[in-house]
């Protein structure tokens, strides 16, 4: 999501619209076709008796269905992966992801960025052919779906249309026109045209304020030790997942969500304010950034300074930002912060040490 974001603000802030197309793979994991699969794997080098021990983990599969105490008659499983299987998220990215369809896409001159079974492409719409190109990508995912056995859901694929002046173009699914959205759900964030996460930030604390409620009526406990404990296991995790995604800069946002802490806490001697939390995460991501511990490249986000200086060997640097969206994304909001707490102290190169001087960092 980070990667996809990074792209996506750096294109809007070129001033260019862009158009992102989110595929819906219709019962993704229950569709992998065995056969496919075993070919597949064989094609990538896997040993035949690795290859020999999934065949009969994969088939000679069966099932029944339980209605009112009424047992169907057993029928075999001729397709998919086991959903809750350890190998399933394994084995299905192999059959998706390893080999052709990435290649396909990046043929088109299109970005393409995939988790699991969610997938989505994206291109800048500047010039008619860039439409094309996107167009022919959509074609190219379909024939590969069509080829291998996994048929896309048309009535849950949506094109996303992104940025001003954007001329919001069609685009066909197998003769079908691609729906339009203004929002979308993206691995779990409500993604919207504008690339703000007003909506989601309201959608966590109505969230957060309802498990709130939930803790008072099921814990009768005083105890202030077990309810701090319990809202940091059962409330808190519930607005800092992902912040370094959606990190608010608006101040109306920011109070919003500091008012759940502020509700719960308004009588208890407690606590670091939740706007600190999330610039400690935004330092530790891009300490994982820097440091190639999240999968993340460096050189995508930030120009590395050669020279060394008094905070370390590893300076980020980044261009002035031409566009608010931009200059409140992460990359340059945790640069900021970094190049701050980096420019009277040399930076800890150990992970332990790092987190300990930025917690005194924000403390002062």
């Amino acid at each position: 999501m980070l990667s996809a974001l990074n792209h996506w603000t750096s294109t809007l802030d070129d001033k260019k619209p862009l158009d992102v197309v989110y595929f819906d793979f219709a019962k993704a994991f229950d569709k992998v076709s065995h056969e496919l699969l075993l070919l597949k794997l064989a094609k990538i080098g896997i040993h035949e008796q690795i290859i020999s021990w999934l065949k009969c983990f994969l088939t000679e599969r069966t099932f029944q269905v339980c209605i009112n105490d009424t047992l169907s008659s057993i029928r075999r499983i001729s397709s998919g992966v086991p959903q809750g299987g350890v190998l399933s998220p394994i084995l299905f990215n192999i059959y998706i992801y390893t080999c052709e369809l990435p290649d396909i896409i990046a043929e088109e001159g299109v970005g393409c960025i995939a988790y699991a079974d969610d997938l989505k492409i994206y291109n800048p719409i500047v010039i008619p052919s860039d439409n094309m190109c996107l167009q022919k990508a959509i074609d190219a995912v379909a024939t590969w779906a069509s080829e291998w056995k996994l048929p896309l859901s048309k009535q849950k694929t949506k094109v996303l249309h992104i940025g001003r002046n954007n001329p919001k173009l069609k685009y066909n699914l197998c003769s079908e026109s691609v729906s339009e959205t203004s929002e979308i759900v993206d691995l779990g964030y409500i993604i919207d045209e504008n690339l703000s996460f007003d909506k989601y930030c309201k959608e966590i604390t109505a969230k957060a304020t309802r498990q709130i409620y939930c803790l008072f009526k099921a814990l009768r406990t005083k105890n202030v030790a077990i309810m701090i404990k319990a809202y940091k296991t059962y409330v808190r995790p519930i607005m800092e997942y992902g912040t370094t995604i959606f990190n608010p800069h608006k101040k109306s946002l920011i109070n919003m969500i500091e008012k759940v802490q502020n509700n719960f806490t308004r009588k208890l001697m407690i606590r670091t304010p939740l706007y600190k939390r999330r610039r400690r995460n935004d330092l530790l991501m891009m300490y994982k950034i820097l440091h190639s511990l999240c999968g993340l490249k460096s050189s995508d986000f930030y120009v590395m300074r050669s020279l060394i200086t008094r905070g370390g060997t590893i300076k980020p640097h980044i261009t002035t930002a031409k566009t608010a969206i931009r200059q409140n994304f992460f990359t340059h909001r945790a640069v900021s912060d970094y190049l701050k707490f980096s420019k009277n102290k040399r930076v800890p190169v150990k992970l332990s040490l790092y987190k300990r001087a930025i917690g005194e960092y924000l403390d002062n």
